[in-house]
């Protein structure tokens, strides 16, 4: 549903996979916390040793956002087999990503973490917008190219099979820079926004 800009399209990289990890909200985190931290994290470590996994955030609250270096769902799935943390602890979703905007680099020891606003954009097609759709992914899209020429977008991308996009940027913004969205302003698109993060250079132009 969305459209691609002609200076998007330019940056636009190899499908990847993104997983969310998100708490499932049981009893049972609490009596295992311990052992899921240690267990995850070695889990996490072994992935980025691998270069399996390109870049780990975590949300406040403590879910999470892993970037997968592989187009298959299938082979992301595998990769996460063996980690603690999806008996008990974290729901997993994965999806097709294909980035438009900004590229990934190998996290570096002893480097801090730095928080970034993180916006997904989630879609509402209904019989009372359908017919403006084109119209307002269209304002979206042009929407997105005027934050990315402030220079401070570093990275942003769309979901496989229409469901949307994410969109990360430096530091704290203003939520309504992202409210000003015609697509959003109209409902058919609709952001979550929430802070995330990320190992210092982790999307190469950070800095």
């Amino acid at each position: 549903m969305f459209a691609f800009l002609s200076t998007m399209v330019a940056h636009a990289q190899e499908t990847l996979s993104i997983v969310f990890l998100t708490d499932k909200d049981r009893v049972e985190q609490q009596q295992d916390a311990n052992g899921f931290k240690q267990g995850h994290n070695s889990h996490i470590l072994k992935l980025e040793r691998d270069r399996s996994l390109l870049v780990r955030g975590i949300f406040e609250g403590g879910n999470e956002m892993l970037i997968m270096n592989t187009a298959s769902i299938q082979q992301a799935r595998e990769w996460m087999t063996g980690d603690p943390s999806l008996k008990n602890h974290f729901k997993m979703e994965i999806l097709p990503w294909a980035p438009r905007i900004g590229t990934t680099c190998p996290a570096q020891e002893n480097v801090k973490n730095e928080p970034l606003t993180f916006i997904q954009y989630n879609i509402y097609i209904t019989k009372f917008n359908v017919r403006e759709a084109p119209v307002l992914f269209r304002d979206h899209d042009e929407h997105l190219s005027k934050l990315v020429k402030t220079g401070n977008v570093v990275y942003e991308g769309l979901f496989g099979n229409n469901d949307g996009g994410i969109l990360i940027m430096k530091g704290e913004v203003d939520p309504a820079v992202i409210m000003t969205d015609p697509a959003v302003i109209n409902g058919i698109v609709e952001p979550v926004i929430k802070t995330l993060w990320i190992t210092h250079g982790s999307f190469c132009k950070l800095g």
